[in-house]
């Protein structure tokens, strides 16, 4: 099962514009994690495991994602990286999602994979200009900036604690926006509006 497989699964039973891919900054195994079992953050994959000695890199051909495989300590980890997160953007709008959400911002210290995540949202697509876009994180604060879009374009920003119930936290926001210190939320959605 990948995220190709899940949306022709989707698309059998609910409109597109309902789905959101899940672009995870941490990996998962059946073996100890970074601060829980099977759960790693991509900064630790990256201090400790890609490049480790005894350790093999693979990437899956069909599902375009990573994993890793130490033959003598029996453990095997599954993540993403920069070109995995990159093919999901790349799925998404070529289907026509509704979006992606991330999990989560603090698996990324160095900005790595939120940087391609933005490359890849930013990249030109038919019928709009491409924005640069710029994702990061100061303090507890996330802040996203671009590009100001031509009149007909605007973005509504919604934020939630709980993946469910989602609030508008900006309306036609045309070149930025920051979640105020202290009430940061761990799901983001952007929605583009035409005037």
């Amino acid at each position: 099962m990948n995220a190709h497989d899940l949306v022709r699964r989707w698309r059998r039973s609910a409109p597109r514009r309902w789905a959101v891919i899940l672009l995870a900054l941490a990996g998962a195994a059946l073996a100890a994690g970074t601060w829980e079992n099977g759960v790693f953050d991509y900064w630790d994959l990256e201090a400790s495991y890609i490049h480790a000695p005894g350790v093999q890199f693979h990437r899956h051909d069909q599902a375009e994602v990573p994993w890793l495989h130490h033959p003598g300590q029996g453990w095997m980890i599954s993540y993403d990286d920069s070109l995995s997160l990159t093919r999901k953007v790349e799925l998404l709008r070529r289907e026509g999602l509704a979006g992606a959400m991330v999990w989560e911002l603090s698996g990324d210290r160095e900005g790595v994979l939120l940087a391609a995540v933005a490359a890849a949202l930013a990249a030109p697509s038919p019928g709009l200009p491409a924005p640069r876009l710029e994702i990061r994180l100061e303090g507890v604060d996330v802040v996203l900036e671009w590009d100001e879009t031509p009149p007909a374009v605007c973005w509504h920003l919604e934020a939630s604690s709980d993946g469910a119930a989602f609030t508008t936290v900006a309306e036609e926001a045309r070149s930025g926006w920051r979640e105020p210190r202290g009430a940061a939320r761990r799901f983001y959605r952007v929605v583009a509006l035409d005037n």
